[in-house]
């Protein structure tokens, strides 16, 4: 997988506090997962256990409750 090719150094100027999330069993590699977040200087990262890229539309609660979280006023995303 090629795109987005976003350098770390853009990845670096965002300035909203920004939420990564991602399946364990996600096709984009968690090595890559882990750079995006860490180039973010404000972010927050959520794995999500045993989900793929696309587990989102099975099971969108989950999702929705860590994207609920984040967007919280409290910003925690307690289990």
């Amino acid at each position: 997988m090629t795109e987005p090719n976003i350098s770390t150094s853009a990845l670096a100027n965002i300035t909203a506090q920004t939420f990564v999330i991602a399946g364990a069993k996600d096709v984009i590699k968690e090595s890559e997962t882990l750079k995006i977040a860490g180039a973010i200087p404000i972010s927050i990262l959520r794995i999500v256990p045993e989900a793929t890229h696309s587990s989102y539309v099975k099971d969108n609660q989950q999702f929705y409750h860590y994207i609920g979280a984040f967007l919280a006023p409290t910003g925690t995303l307690d289990e």
